[in-house]
C-alpha cells in the first residue's frame, strides 16, 4: 500500500538578533576601566596616568610601611620606655589579630560604605592611633585599645587599594597594573625604612613611627580632597 504521507520540507527563517553585552541586558553600566574599546598596549606611564592609580599606590605602600616600621621599631620604643619585650610582643600580636579581623569584615563593611570612604577612614584613623602608640606604651589599657582599633583600621586599606587599582584600568591592563603596584610596594619597603631611620636619628625610635603616620595621614587628606571633588567613581562600585 503506497504511503499516504509525503515528505514536506520545513524551512525556518532565523533573523539575526543584535548581540548585547551582559551588562546591557542586565541594565548595568560597564565599569570605566573595562569599557575601553581598544586601550592599546599597557605601559607603566599609561597605567600611572589613570585616575586614582598613583593615589592608591601611595596609600598601599604607606600602610605596608606602617606594619613594617611597627615590627622593626616597636622593640626600640619599648626599650627606650623601659617596657619589657614580652609586652611589646603582645601589643604586636594584638595589632596582627585586629588586622586579620578587619580583613574578614571587609565584605560587611563594603555593603555599607564604598571603597573610597573605607580607605580614607582607614588612613586617617590609623595615622592618629598609630601615632599615639609611643606616648601611651606604658599604659596597659590605653595601649591595648589603641592597638586594637589601630590594627583594625590598618588592615582595611591594603586589600581595597588593590581592588580600586584593578577597577580603574582596562581589563587587559590589570595584570601589569598589579605588577606595578607590587613594584611600588617593594620600593617603598626599601626606601621608607631608610628615610624613617634617618628621621629616628634625631627624634628617637618613635620618630620612625611618626614619620609613617605622617605619610598615611597625607595620603588620607589627599584622598579626602579628591573624593570631595569627584565623588564616587568606577573604583567604588
Amino acid at each position: 500500500m503506497p504511503a499516504l504521507t509525503s515528505e514536506i520540507p520545513i524551512t525556518a527563517q532565523v533573523e539575526e538578533v543584535p548581540q548585547e553585552s551582559t551588562a546591557e541586558v542586565l541594565g548595568e553600566k560597564p565599569l570605566a576601566g573595562a569599557s575601553d574599546g581598544n586601550p592599546g598596549k599597557a605601559t607603566t606611564l599609561k597605567i600611572m596616568r589613570r585616575h586614582g592609580v598613583v593615589s592608591n599606590m601611595f596609600a598601599s605602600l604607606g600602610m605596608l610601611s606602617v606594619t613594617d616600621i611597627l615590627i622593626s621599631f616597636m622593640p626600640l620604643v619599648g626599650e627606650a620606655a623601659g617596657v619589657s619585650p614580652a609586652w611589646i610582643g603582645l601589643l604586636l600580636a594584638i595589632r596582627s589579630a585586629a588586622t586579620i579581623v578587619s580583613r574578614f569584615s571587609l565584605s560587611s563593611l563594603s555593603r555599607r560604605w564604598n571603597r573610597s570612604q573605607l580607605v580614607i577612614t582607614s588612613l586617617l584613623v590609623s595615622a592618629v592611633l598609630i601615632a599615639l602608640i609611643p606616648p601611651t606604651i606604658k599604659n596597659v589599657i590605653i595601649s591595648v585599645i589603641v592597638m586594637l582599633i589601630g590594627g583594625f583600621f590598618v588592615g582595611i586599606a591594603q586589600p581595597l587599594t588593590m581592588t580600586m587599582i584593578v577597577k580603574e584600568v582596562p581589563v587587559s591592563w590589570r595584570s601589569p597594573a598589579l605588577a606595578i603596584r607590587l613594584l611600588g610596594n617593594r620600593l617603598g619597603q626599601v626606601t621608607i625604612p631608610l628615610i624613617a631611620g634617618a628621621v629616628a636619628s634625631p627624634l628617637g625610635p618613635a620618630g620612625a613611627i611618626w614619620f609613617t603616620c605622617v605619610l598615611i595621614g597625607v595620603s588620607g587628606i589627599e584622598k579626602t580632597i579628591n573624593y570631595a571633588r569627584t565623588g564616587p567613581t568606577a573604583m567604588d562600585r
